[in-house]
């Protein structure tokens, strides 16, 4: 039955056009369309227009080129599956490498008895057939390379000047220059990334949020991290921060996590997950409660008695958490160890609880 519908569809989509595709879609749809290729669209633009805008664009070579220059392996790997076969049953395990093409128009979901498949229409199979060239899969390879360097790079120090990320990625890889990050930038815009390029900054995905207030989250990271050097090790894989649960496994994470296996869990995995999600809290620079709060929402209860051995293990994780507002560093290693801890903000709010609860017992 499979085999059946997937020949069914096949020919179907081998005598389908794309404007067949586009003019089926809504125009709210259109126009999300025409938003992520750049096509300029007014209220008054109807509908026939934006499928010919539409159309325009999608088969125009140098634009379809510079759109796949963006993609990362997954998505190339999908598209030439998609060349070779037409139409390809999808799972979870596309949903990933699938999301830009469905939102793009690059590729359609059909749904068929239940059963959604991925089709791709004869005119872009010609195109990627003209760009598939030697010089494309070397230009696709570093746009990659610098890709995994700019996942990395924002994950570790929340944003990265071009200048600074020029410097990091030609002390691993053959040089490249300014001109050319600049001119990878643009592709890299143009698929789903954790980071956007802004006033010469790559920056992490949540800054978003704050562009539109001049105090908001970048003006403000800025000034707090005026002064400080992005932090580098060559003993250390940068590479790993690409992944962004990615988390060194120091000595203070493994007191916290022998702590959660001995005194809670009694469950190495479970205790290290768990820990994962205290350095996170940590690295964001996270309250006391809320951080209690996350042991609560594990449905782990950490007892008043327990508290007091408990807290100095999370002030002694928070100074070894590699933090945006450090870039990459962490306090341990700004700052002397041991230096400033009595005022570490999770004693602090230790301390105002206490005098709160002396305060309700005294009335």
């Amino acid at each position: 039955m499979l085999n059946h519908t997937l020949e069914l569809l096949r020919s179907s989509a081998e005598k389908a056009t794309l404007k067949e595709f586009l003019t089926a879609q809504r125009e709210c749809r259109l126009r999300e369309m025409a938003e992520m290729h750049s096509i300029q669209t007014q209220p008054t633009t109807c509908k026939t227009k934006l499928v010919e805008n539409l159309q325009a664009k999608l088969l125009d070579l140098r634009h379809f080129r510079n759109c796949f220059l963006g993609l990362t392996p997954e998505e190339i790997d999908l598209f030439d599956r998609l060349v070779r076969e037409t139409v390809v049953p999808f799972d979870d395990t596309l949903h990933s490498a699938s999301r830009y093409f469905c939102y793009s128009g690059f590729l359609e979901l059909r749904e068929v008895e239940g059963t959604k498949y991925l089709l791709v229409y004869p005119e872009l199979v010609l195109l990627y057939s003209v760009i598939n060239t030697e010089e494309f899969r070397a230009d696709l390879r570093l746009h990659q390379n610098v890709d995994r360097y700019v996942r990395a790079a924002t994950s570790l120090y929340g944003a990265v000047h071009l200048g600074q990320f020029f410097e990091i990625y030609n002390a691993h890889n053959r040089p490249i220059s300014l001109y050319d990050v600049d001119r990878i930038s643009a592709h890299l815009e143009l698929s789903f990334k954790p980071y956007f390029l802004h006033k010469d900054y790559f920056l992490h995905d949540s800054f978003r949020d704050g562009l539109s207030d001049p105090d908001g989250r970048l003006s403000r990271w800025l000034t707090a991290t005026e002064g400080i050097r992005n932090y580098f090790s060559p003993t250390v894989d940068f590479l790993k921060y690409v992944d962004a649960g990615y988390v060194e496994e120091t000595l203070q994470f493994l007191a916290v996590q022998d702590f959660l296996v001995d005194h809670v869990t009694g469950d190495i995995s479970k205790a290290n997950a768990l820990t994962k999600r205290l350095y996170f809290k940590c690295a964001a620079d996270s309250s006391l409660s809320d951080i209690l709060k996350e042991l609560e929402r594990s449905k782990v209860t950490i007892s008043p008695k327990m508290l007091s051995g408990f807290v100095p293990l999370l002030v002694e994780l928070d100074c070894s958490a590699r933090k945006w507002r450090y870039k990459g560093f962490t306090y341990n290693e700004l700052h002397q160890r041991g230096t400033g801890l009595a005022t570490h903000r999770f004693y602090v709010e230790l301390r105002e609880k206490a005098g709160k609860l002396e305060g309700d017992l005294r009335l």
